[in-house]
Formats: C-alpha cells, structure tokens, sequence
C-alpha cells in the first residue's frame, strides 16, 4: 500500500507501507509483520504562533548558574514535516482445543526525525559550544542578547526548531477469550 499527499507549504510526500501475512501450519498460528514509511506536516502554531514572553530558568553555559532569562518562543515557517519508519512484527495463536481464546505477541518500533519543539536551553548550548555569546559567528548568534559586564544572556529568541530523533520501541501482549 501506499499514501500519496501534496501540501500547498511542504510539498510531495510518498508513504509506502508493505505488510506480509502467514499462516505456516494451520489457522492456528499466524505470524506478521510491516514496514511502512510516514510524514507529519507542522502544525500552523509551529509555524505561525508570535512571539510570546515568559522568563524560563535556564542555565547559563558561560557561568553555570541557572538564571531567569527572557525569552520569545515564536513559531518558525521554515520547518521541515516530521519523518518515521515503522516496523512491526508479531505472532497470533489461536488453540484449536479452546474455542474462543486468543493469544497475540507484537514488537513495534517507530524512528522519527525532525521532530519539532521548543530549543531555549539546546540554543544557549550550541551557541556556547560553537564560540559563545560574543562570537558573531557562534551558531544561533542572531537568537540571543548578552550582556558582557554582568555575563547574563538578557534576551532569547526561541523559535520551533527540528532538532529531535525520537525512537519508540516495546512490545504489546494481548489475550482475549
């Protein structure tokens, strides 16, 4: 099977999924198993939400020390959708001797990337870690104000960003009679 979406923001996207199916010695026993593909376009808060002002305690890579910092989370219009592969496999079984019941073993396992969400602390550690506050050159450098005489960031923008890979893995037993 397949999924074929066009988005007016994002573009194409082809999402195949395959499933096998096998039943080896009878009905009793079934085993199966997928792959599939899957795509999640940004919502229009990721993209579109203005700025919004709190003061989030976050700590401060060039002092250590926690401190409340201004902050703009905004939205980011430049996002990427969010991308999986999925895989599952499992074993149903039937007993021919128990009429009714029912016995199930499913893994499943699910890698997403470009997951989105709020940055502020991933910002202040990466501009830190590539130069510092005041490094021009340092990522995220347009994203933050600092303060050279006190050593306190005074301001940070903290748009949506793709930054996280998330892998969801376990497995599900079931029994029903």
């Amino acid at each position: 099977a397949g999924r074929y979406d066009t988005y007016s923001d994002f573009g194409d996207a082809w999402n195949p999924k395959v499933g096998v199916r096998w039943q080896p010695l009878d009905q009793s026993i079934t085993i199966r198993a997928s792959y599939s593909e899957s795509f999640k376009a940004p919502t229009f808060d990721d993209l579109y939400t203005p700025n919004q002002e709190n003061f989030p305690e976050l700590r401060n890579p060039v002092t250590g020390v926690f401190e409340q910092i201004r902050e703009f989370q905004t939205g980011n219009p430049n996002l990427l959708p969010e991308t999986a592969v999925n895989y599952s496999a499992g074993l149903v079984y039937t007993p021919p001797k128990v009429k009714g019941l029912t016995l199930g073993l499913d893994w499943f396992r699910i890698e997403q990337e470009d997951v989105s969400g709020s940055a502020d602390q991933f910002i202040l550690d990466r501009n830190f870690a590539t130069g510092g506050p005041t490094s021009p050159t340092a990522q995220y450098a347009g994203f933050i104000v600092w303060n050279p005489a006190t050593q306190t960031y005074t301001t940070l923008r903290a748009p949506t960003l793709n930054l996280s890979r998330r892998i969801i893995e376990g497995v599900d037993a079931t029994a029903s009679y």
